[in-house]
């Protein structure tokens, strides 16, 4: 059952409780637009919320409901008032309504508790509300540490025991991240963000239009080391409180910044020093229109998504994977001719490591360039041979290493179809490619690298990517995030870098007159992932780990049999000699490593630029070699978030069919 059936309304959507925003008049205003209108009493008084509901109710005949901040000093007289004046829907947040909710379901309110973990929605399950709102950490305010793509679903699944619908809440601001979210289990959807730049939101100004000028990484969360995290607009008073935050001023020293900062903000405008909370579709934002066209926007998006055709082919320079799966770049060895074969042959695109590819050459020791080059073109040449015609084979190169242009150049002279780039901007990949038929992407981590990449590309050479793969935080190997953001949960997600990176292709797309396909990766195990993703405006996905727990992957069995007896409290986040933080097994190695222990590099073959032998701890070269010939106390296993999902090998084909075939089963 949607959520509007629930709650006799038009469209499945609530209004957030929002203090100081939601007003008797804004939530009257919301109800008669179609969704469900909620009074924040957050920053009332008992008095004042008496009031609110009476001038809500002077305004509609809709239904509405009241948002109570259980930590308001007045939460147990509004718990009462709202029996009182006969409110039908009750919202709770900021503490456990576990004392009132006998009073409410006596006198016949729905109660729909917000929590942001699957522990607390059991808790409140068990105290007989209605519905779980299951928030995101891409949410404005206040949130917790889980983005609403891992939430939602775990939080649906906890709730099936209680027969209980979930409404998702954090990240959705149109049709694509509303039908997401349905994918994902949830009956509606909890609205903030994108009603701040209504025109019936009562909010200055001034907040409005930083709103609207926000970018994608424009939003930062305050708190978080203090146990009260917040989201927020990034400002004077923002990056004040985060920079005196990590150099450990008290509670005390940082109440000074956001005492009374939410009034300045939505009262005064002030865009310095008030406390601008956004989320982070806030990116998404570039007009104020009426509440009616916002939920209407939303719904018609969701509907024509869902109508769509899901899992299309994808064509790239003229070639077309009938399966728009790519498998993504593993070194050092794990991925090579045999797996990129392999997935290439299904239909996909199977994809070559470059680093050190040479590592079983003969001469590898006396000539590593060479024996490297070498390889590599036999690897790509045996991918072909697989792949029968059929998919592409492609290349990783990474930037960070020294043999990036003479990797690029040799794949090319041996007939890869795609050059796919991470590790560092692609700036100079077109005139390294020149004037070959070569497919070219980068991999970016964020919005803004996206356009810029295609800026400098198509500035300095006249040429954009022909296709763009997107890594979030959940990732194996290197990646694209600073390393705190990665470990405490605050690095942008897949549902909110793809919707958008998407919106920044588009200009790019009119220019070049065709399609960019963007491939989301990180994290991505099943064809429902793959689903969601696409519904968000991806045009395939690219998967790691997965494939190493096929037959055909090139790395040892011992390797593969590590990845397999993994679970997830096994993963771990290392700092890689290339500058960057990766996830990797909690090996020997790593253990070590943590405990402070160093081991200087016996034999340099100088692959990375960045990495200095005098200064190195560990040679991640050496690491690598060891972990793929399935050496577990020396080796370095890279791995996804999601390693602990596997159980057994399989056949590459095997795992293209179940993909494929979830991912279809959302069409019917």
């Amino acid at each position: 059952m949607r959520l509007n059936e629930i709650l006799g309304t038009e469209f499945p959507f609530i209004q957030g409780g929002m203090a100081n925003i939601a007003t008797g008049t804004f939530a009257a205003a919301v109800s008669n637009a179609g969704a469900l209108g909620l009074i924040g009493a957050g920053g009332m008084t008992a008095d004042m919320l008496r009031e609110q509901i009476h001038i809500c109710r002077s305004l509609t005949d809709k239904p509405f409901g009241v948002n109570i901040m259980l930590m308001n000093p007045d939460a147990e007289k509004m718990a009462h008032i709202v029996v009182e004046e006969k409110v039908p829907v009750v919202t709770t947040g900021a503490g456990n309504p576990g004392a009132y909710v006998p009073m409410w379901k006596e006198a016949g309110i729905k109660v729909f508790p917000v929590v942001p973990a699957v522990v607390l929605a059991r808790r409140m399950a068990g105290l007989g509300v209605d519905g779980i709102i299951a928030e995101g950490t891409e949410s404005g305010g206040h949130v917790g540490e889980m983005t609403t793509m891992a939430l939602v679903p775990q939080v649906v699944d906890a709730m099936k025991e209680y027969n209980l619908p979930v409404i998702a809440a954090g990240g959705i601001a149109d049709g694509r991240q509303l039908l997401a979210a349905f994918a994902l289990g949830a009956c509606g959807a909890q609205l903030g963000t994108c009603l701040l730049v209504s025109e019936e939101c009562p909010i200055h100004e001034n907040y409005k239009n930083a709103v609207l000028k926000a970018k994608d990484n424009d939003t930062v969360v305050t708190g978080r080391i203090a146990g009260t995290p917040v989201r927020i607009l990034k400002n004077k008073m923002a990056r004040s409180y985060v920079a005196q935050e990590k150099a450990g001023a008290d509670k005390m020293e940082l109440e000074k910044y956001t005492l009374g900062s939410l009034r300045r903000a939505v009262f005064e405008g002030d865009t310095d020093t008030g406390s601008l909370m956004a989320g982070q579709v806030a990116g998404m934002l570039h007009e104020v229109r009426p509440l009616r066209a916002i939920f209407e926007e939303l719904n018609n998006g969701c509907v024509s998504w869902n109508r769509s055709k899901l899992m299309q082919a994808v064509t790239i320079r003229g070639r077309t994977l009938q399966l728009p799966i790519l498998q993504g770049g593993m070194g050092v060895g794990v991925s090579l001719g045999g797996l990129a074969g392999a997935v290439a042959a299904c239909g996909g695109m199977g994809t070559i490591s470059t680093a050190v590819a040479g590592f079983n050459e003969p001469d590898f020791d006396r000539d590593p360039n060479g024996a490297n080059l070498r390889a590599l073109e036999k690897e790509i040449k045996k991918a072909k041979e697989l792949a029968g015609g059929l998919g592409m084979v492609a290349i990783n190169a990474m930037v960070a290493t020294t043999q990036y242009a003479d990797s690029i150049r040799t794949a090319i002279k041996a007939g890869v179809d795609a050059v796919v780039c991470g590790a560092g901007l692609a700036v100079d990949l077109p005139a390294i490619a020149g004037d070959a038929d070569v497919a070219l992407a980068p991999i970016v981590s964020s919005s803004r690298a996206a356009a810029t990449l295609c800026k400098l590309w198509y500035k300095r050479f006249g040429v954009l990517p022909d296709f763009m793969v997107v890594e979030g935080p959940l990732a194996g190997g290197h990646l694209g995030f600073e390393e705190q953001d990665v470990k405490n949960g605050s690095a942008q997600c897949l549902e909110t870098l793809v919707p958008a990176i998407t919106e920044q292709l588009r200009p790019f797309e009119e220019l070049a007159g065709r399609p960019i396909p963007l491939f989301a990766a990180g994290g991505v195990y099943t064809g429902e992932d793959a689903a969601r993703l696409e519904q968000l405006g991806a045009a395939g996905v690219q998967l790691a780990t997965r494939f190493i727990g096929t037959y055909e992957c090139d790395a040892s069995p011992a390797y593969k049999q590590a990845m397999l007896d993994a679970k997830p409290e096994d993963v771990r986040i290392v700092h890689s000699p290339v500058g960057m933080p990766g996830r990797a097994l909690n090996s020997p190695l790593i253990q070590r490593l943590a405990a402070g222990e160093t081991f200087p590099p016996k034999r340099c073959v100088n692959c990375l630029v960045p990495c200095k032998k005098a200064d190195t701890i560990y040679c991640i070269a050496n690491a690598l070699i060891e972990a793929v010939r399935g050496n577990w106390q020396e080796g370095l296993f890279f791995c996804g978030a999601n390693v602990g999902r596997m159980t057994k090998l399989v056949h590459v084909r095997e795992l293209m069919d179940e993909l494929a075939a979830e991912w279809r089963k959302q069409t019917q």
